[in-house]
């Protein structure tokens, strides 16, 4: 489908303002409904839509068994959009911000030193949680503000306040990219991206969600959400990037 076609403008057109994140209002359409207008798609489109959706979904790195596939997949995502370099970016500061939460997550629980983050790659945010391992912020606080109270959240293990924070903070960066694109295939994936979060946020029980997450840092990083029971099985894959 070309960029600015008549389906392209037809499908943005009837996709409803989400609204807040937090909001207590229901979703303005269901998944459902969603599902057809996006059968507007042509097959290749569709095929890019649901590789991205997937991999910033929460559960989108379950079957992983190291932090080095995590990577890799994501880096997979971004690669398959990278003709649409705003969404190519926002999907791989989806893993930057996912890096950050498993690094605070693996200091508060008594790593001294960053090896696990050697299978992270060779991206800035790894060197720099690598190079900045005894920093609060990891020397990023001042580009990255939000990772202050993040950071304060995981000490203090408020797993609720710190999904809140993380999932403000990924919707703020979808927001910021989808600015420029209106009736294109950005627009379209922003709408899925943002879609799920405020679907996620609104099925969340907090009693459930404490016990989950608290499994889920004893648990693989490949786990995922569905882990929850999950056991630490070696060096490096405890990093947790797919919480």
């Amino acid at each position: 489908m070309a960029e600015g076609s008549f389906q392209y403008i037809t499908l943005a057109a009837s996709l409803p303002h989400l609204g807040a994140l937090f909001s207590n209002a229901d979703l303005p359409m269901s998944r459902y409904r969603l599902e057809e207008r996006l059968s507007m798609l042509e097959d290749e489109d569709r095929r890019r839509l649901d590789r991205i959706a997937h991999v910033t979904s929460w559960p989108g790195v379950d079957g992983c068994d190291t932090d080095a596939e995590v990577v890799a997949r994501f880096e997979a995502a971004s690669r398959s959009v990278q003709a649409h370099p705003d969404l190519a970016a926002v999907v791989r500061e989806r893993l930057e911000t996912r890096m950050l939460v498993a690094a605070l997550r693996l200091r508060r629980d008594g790593a001294a030193d960053p090896a696990p983050v050697a299978a992270w790659g060779r991206t800035a945010i790894a060197r720099a949680i690598r190079t900045n391992w005894s920093e609060p912020t990891f020397g990023l606080g001042r580009a990255r503000p939000w990772l202050r109270a993040a950071r304060a959240l995981c000490a203090a293990g408020d797993h609720i306040g710190l999904e809140r924070a993380v999932l403000t903070e990924v919707y703020r960066q979808i927001d910021r990219a989808a600015d420029d694109h209106q009736f294109d295939f950005e627009a379209v994936a922003f709408f899925v991206m943002r879609f799920q979060l405020i679907e996620r946020w609104q099925r969340y029980d907090a009693t459930r969600a404490r016990g989950r997450l608290e499994a889920l840092l004893q648990s693989t990083l490949a786990g995922a959400w569905t882990a929850g029971n999950a056991t630490p099985t070696g060096a490096g894959m405890a990093g947790s990037l797919s919480q």
